[in-house]
């Protein structure tokens, strides 16, 4: 047996010595021995042991022991382990919540004097779950329950002090609005406001929050006293309760928050801006307007210390972040506050000045006017360049809105007069066109012509290359007075400008002709290069004059091949109204002139855009035979197969002039094409092949003579006729006189292509016609009897035909 004394604390350290021990028999058994005689006292004892040593195997034999005794701990004792348990927590979590789990009701007393000092999680999660799983909690519930209002008046302090998640809906209770409360229970609720700043859980922080709504307004501030040291943590989680408040409560909030002046609660504060009562409104403007004071008043100071500039501009981003995002969705209420508030702060740094310069212009427009009145001329200037340069758009346009309208205010449009003449180069090229239009809406042409006249050709030069951006018919005599300017980078720059007119006024080209025979070598090339577009022919004289005048063999070579350039775009584009002769005219022209003409040809059928090879085969029909002379196109007659109809019939056409008989012979396949025109022309086409026709072919051809397509027997009498067979005049006269007016027409057509004298008669008798169609095939029959006298004074009276097209014609045929 130990008794307490000094044999028995040199017997204790006797047992203890031997518990230490590493023979586990002597360890077990004064292991036992401890437990067996444990008195007040060996708790302290034991946890000083603790303390002397670092050997881990000691630690966990005494927390056996304590373990084993935790019931039995005197308050004394369960002090010094609480001590033990500060420090030692985090390192023996598992050994300490069972130690815990033990208590008793005698225990709380040093708990309730400690427990509000905890602040670390894992020490207060410890002491929550050994609360629990000891019962203690459950106990004090069950008091509570059972307690009168005096009794829950006492018990109320311990069970704050216990601050237990157990407990918060005890607390809830409490402080819920609820209904009408008794005196009592106003007491009790007003005892528990007051002891709020106790409780120091987290975990309450978030009850407190989630149930805000059905929180009493009195607990309100001591909520926000308790909590706000978490600074903007505290504040997020509000905001996210402040769409379930009433009006009552935002109200209440927002008094408090105008006393805190917390620079954390921005954020809050501006949600509650949005407010529709103008007495939160009011609240939250002020407290904004507060805060960002406070916060200049206390960064000027400082605000050269290079040392602090990163802080300072966190700071002053902070603030202006929200102010921002408030504009910008759109906030209508206390625009002129705030507006100034956001101006003073951003005037402390320079980036966010540029940054918010839009809202500022917007918001605190008189305070920014004032600001810009009293800078000098040239801080002025590099203010307005450096928002013209600002990387976010918003800023250059807030920026050129200001120009537009601030016509009265002679220091800022006289300042941006400046920018132009003299800085123009500083304004970013997206925003120069701008510019311009607005220099030219507002100040006229006057103010363009004083820039151009600047003595840096640099500047002039760019300044024409943007008036060629402008759309306008109006900037086109300031380009026109400017080329004979002395500066060849200017002539230059005012070709390149005219260059973008083009196409849509006439007097550009007569312009830019002129400088075909600049005395700049270098304006005169980019002017041929510039008139090779568009197929204007009224170049090609000056380009002859060029070619006569200059000693550059370069120089004329350019020259020479803008006109060929020119005479090709021109056949290209109007191949259609261009006469059949006019037409192989010109392509044989280019076949000599221009080495691409025919590769480029070639080059085109092969293309996959059909209207490619539609021109290519237009310009394969004018040039064929001589095409075939110097270059290998064998592989272009496979053109016969191509999917589209138009190319197959032309080269019905080609085919009889090819220089292959073998395929010239394949025009005969295209009997059986589907294509009424490819037919039509492939039977056509038959009688050029004379030498190698054979009987059956002869009979094909007979046989389209009762063809269904008007253009089909039109053309296989005209084969027919031509291989020599007899007795065709009946076939042909039944066609003139059928009463279907295609049929008739063809039949004009065939009569005329067999270019026989004796059916003069019946070619006149056509001409004079009241049907145009009839007409127009009759002079061309006539026009096919080109040594018959007779035919040609009959198209001279006609030359002036009521129709467009058989006058076209005839006056086609005359020329020829």
């Amino acid at each position: 047996m130990f008794s307490f004394g000094k044999s028995t604390q040199l017997n204790l350290e006797e047992a203890f010595s031997r518990l230490i021990s590493i023979n586990d028999t002597f360890s077990k058994i004064a292991a036992e021995e401890i437990e067996t005689n444990f008195n007040p006292g060996f708790g302290s004892f034991l946890c000083r042991k603790f303390q002397e040593t670092r050997a881990e195997d000691v630690h966990k034999k005494i927390f056996q022991i304590l373990i084993s005794k935790a019931s039995n701990l005197s308050k004394d004792d369960f002090n010094e382990v609480f001590k033990l348990f500060k420090k030692f927590a985090g390192s023996y979590p598992n050994y300490f919540l069972q130690i815990f789990s033990s208590l008793t009701p005698a225990h709380l007393s040093v708990l309730e004097a400690s427990i509000t000092s905890i602040d670390r999680p894992l020490e207060s999660k410890i002491i929550q779950n050994s609360l629990k799983n000891s019962g203690l909690i459950d106990q004090e519930i069950q008091n509570w329950t059972r307690s009168t209002f005096s009794q829950k008046n006492n018990l109320l302090e311990r069970l704050v002090k216990l601050q237990h998640p157990l407990l918060y809906p005890i607390f809830l209770e409490i402080l819920n609005i609820g209904f009408t409360k008794s005196d009592d229970e106003k007491r009790l609720q007003g005892k528990l406001v007051g002891m709020l700043k106790l409780i120091k859980d987290r975990q309450f922080l978030d009850t407190i929050l989630e149930n805000l709504p059905d929180i009493h307004l009195s607990a309100y501030p001591q909520i926000f006293q308790n909590w706000k040291h978490l600074g903007s943590v505290f504040f997020e989680k509000l905001s996210e309760k402040l769409i379930f408040l009433n009006e009552s409560a935002l109200l209440k909030i927002s008094e408090i928050l105008k006393e805190l002046a917390d620079i954390n609660s921005i954020s809050t504060t501006f949600q509650l801006l949005s407010e529709k009562s103008e007495k939160i409104q009011n609240l939250a403007a002020t407290t904004i307007e507060t805060l960002i004071k406070n916060t200049i008043e206390e960064l000027e100071p400082i605000i050269n210390n290079p040392e602090m500039k990163s802080d300072i501009k966190a700071r002053i981003i902070s603030l202006k972040a929200p102010l921002l995002d408030y504009f910008r969705k759109e906030g209508i209420f206390h625009q002129d506050v705030l507006g100034e508030s956001l101006f003073q702060l951003c005037r402390l740094d320079e980036e966010c000045f540029y940054a918010g310069f839009p809202f500022i212009l917007l918001h605190a427009k008189s305070a920014l006017i004032n600001y810009l009145k009293t800078l000098d001329g040239l801080e002025r200037r590099r203010i307005f360049i450096r928002c013209w340069n600002w990387e976010t758009p918003e800023t250059p346009m807030a920026m050129m809105s200001l120009f537009k309208d601030s016509e009265s205010e002679q220091f800022i449009s006289g300042a941006f007069d400046q920018i132009i003449i003299n800085d123009f180069q500083f304004i970013p090229e997206k925003f120069r066109k701008e510019v311009l239009d607005v220099l030219y809406s507002l100040r006229g042409k006057d103010i363009l012509i004083r820039t151009l006249q600047n003595q840096d050709e640099k500047i002039s030069c760019q300044i024409i290359d943007f008036l060629g951006k402008i759309d306008s018919f109006s900037v086109l005599p300031i380009l026109f007075s400017r080329k004979l300017d002395p500066s060849p980078s200017v002539r230059l720059s005012v070709l390149k400008a005219l260059k973008h007119f083009r196409f849509k006024f006439d007097e550009v080209d007569e312009n830019i002709s002129d400088f075909l025979l600049d005395e700049d070598s270098r304006i005169a090339y980019e002017a041929i290069k510039i008139v090779r577009e568009g197929g204007n022919s009224s170049f090609i004289a000056k380009l002859n004059n060029l070619m006569l005048s200059t000693t550059q063999k370069s120089l004329k070579e350019n020259a020479f091949e803008a006109i060929i350039s020119i005479t090709r775009h021109k056949l290209l584009k109007n191949f259609d109204e261009i006469s059949q002769k006019n037409r192989r005219s010109i392509a044989l022209t280019l076949m000599k002139s221009d080495k691409f003409f025919v590769p480029e040809i070639i080059q085109d059928f092969k293309s996959d855009q059909p209207e490619k090879r539609r021109m290519s085969v237009k310009l394969m029909l004018l040039i064929w035979p001589e095409m075939t002379q110097d270059n290998n196109v064998i592989d272009l007659l496979d053109g016969i197969n191509d999917p589209d109809p138009f190319i197959r019939a032309s080269f019905a056409k080609i085919l009889p002039k090819s220089q292959i008989l073998n395929e010239r012979k394949k025009i005969f396949d295209l009997f059986d094409d589907k294509d009424s025109r490819v037919k039509a022309n492939a039977i056509e086409g038959a009688s050029d092949l004379k030498n190698v026709i054979d009987q059956s072919t002869i009979k094909r051809l007979q046989s389209f003579v009762f063809h269904e397509n008007n253009r089909i027997r039109a053309n296989a009498l005209v084969s027919l006729w031509k291989l020599g067979m007899p007795n065709l005049d009946f076939f042909l006269m039944k066609m003139l006189k059928n009463n279907n007016k295609l049929f008739q027409t063809s039949g004009i057509y065939a009569v005329g292509e067999l270019k026989e004298i004796r059916f003069f008669p019946t070619l006149v008798q056509f001409v004079r016609s009241n049907d145009p169609d009839f007409r127009r095939n009759a002079a061309i029959g006539l026009g096919k009897l080109s040594n018959f006298p007779p035919a040609l004074e009959h198209l001279k009276r006609i030359k002036s035909d009521p129709d467009g097209k058989v006058q076209k014609t005839v006056n086609e045929i005359l020329a020829n």
